[in-house]
């Protein structure tokens, strides 16, 4: 079975539950299974305990639609940075959101860190203060069941965790029994833009497996892919999410191809990994997104026929024609600046 859904940000002018109920419908009616959500502010330290009140709203919610939870965690998050002081509140606030995201049954995502360079951090000190961190905050929960789901970077800057090898010597670095509430989540447009994987290639991706199973010990420890496309090309380094077929990875016009998406949805399939869109597409073409996963997974006689090609505008202004497959409404379709996950 193919479990599909999309991150859903908080609605404005509605109380946090109300719009993670929203959005647990929501995900339900366009078709799919399991949604991603922030509990707090991305880009503030402080964090909103979730009350009683609200934790049996959500979960009522998510019952009644059948939808698996994920939360991600604060953008603000460099566990590179030695936690101590002013920095104390990282280790805090995870724990806190690690404790909400237990009592949905959810895990929490987390970005991979950077070196501190006032501190001057080689690349190992950096992989091993990222450790440490995540470590204490092990200690600080060990009565939770859920995971700390590690997600790939896009290699940007002095980013870690951006290749499989090094993102297995972290996930190595932790004990057997830490590893049992340590997982990995793989993004896409990440793997793309670092140049680590060319997704657009059947054969890359079914490698991208291969390796992954080689380096982890098995395929286990994958829990979660963030199904995104790219608004920026291979080896970019550049993480700027683009919606499905519309981007460098899937857009024939853009060189880029369908195929090593299918070949993911397949695997992702057999292997019964949530994917999540993280394209911010609106309802109409987020429903066409899940479709298209759902069709790969299963295809279906008759929705190959492309439709008349909207237009993309790229962040450098560029007008392109896009050849988007399936039932796509005919629209304009603009790619605004957006904060990506």
């Amino acid at each position: 079975m193919m479990i599909v859904g999309a991150h859903c940000n908080r609605e404005k002018g509605v109380s946090r539950a109300q719009s993670i109920v929203n959005a647990c419908q929501k995900i339900r009616r366009l078709g799919g299974q399991t949604l991603q959500i922030f509990l707090n502010s991305h880009y503030k330290s402080k964090v909103n305990k979730l009350l009683l009140l609200e934790i049996e709203i959500i979960k009522k919610a998510r019952d009644n639609n059948n939808i698996q939870i994920t939360v991600h965690g604060k953008y603000m998050y460099n566990f590179c940075r030695p936690s101590s002081g002013r920095t104390m509140w990282q280790v805090e606030a995870l724990c806190q959101e690690l404790v909400d995201a237990d009592q949905l049954g959810a895990n929490v995502v987390i970005h991979q860190g950077k070196n501190v360079k006032e501190l001057h951090q080689s690349r190992q000190d950096a992989k091993e203060t990222y450790v440490n961190n995540l470590r204490e905050v092990l200690n600080k929960t060990t009565e939770l069941k859920n995971q700390i789901l590690l997600e790939n970077s896009c290699a940007a800057g002095s980013e870690i965790g951006a290749s499989l090898v090094e993102l297995s010597e972290i996930y190595h670095s932790f004990s057997e029994t830490e590893k049992k509430r340590i997982g990995i989540c793989l993004d896409t447009c990440h793997l793309f833009v670092s140049g680590e994987v060319d997704i657009r290639k059947r054969s890359s991706v079914q490698q991208l497996f291969t390796d992954f199973e080689q380096l982890f010990g098995g395929l286990e420890p994958l829990k979660l892919i963030h199904f995104n496309d790219s608004k920026t090309k291979f080896q970019s380094k550049s993480d700027r999410h683009a919606p499905l077929l519309q981007g460098y990875i899937g857009n024939s016009q853009l060189e880029g191809s369908e195929e090593g998406l299918r070949g993911l949805v397949e695997q992702a399939t057999k292997w019964q990994i949530p994917l999540i869109l993280e394209t911010h597409s609106d309802d109409d073409y987020l429903s066409t997104e899940i479709n298209w996963i759902i069709s790969a997974a299963t295809p279906i006689p008759g929705l190959t026929t492309p439709v008349p090609a909207p237009v993309l505008t790229t962040t450098s202004g560029t007008a392109t024609a896009v050849t988007v497959p399936y039932q796509i409404p005919r629209r304009i379709i603009i790619l605004k600046r957006r904060d990506n996950i």
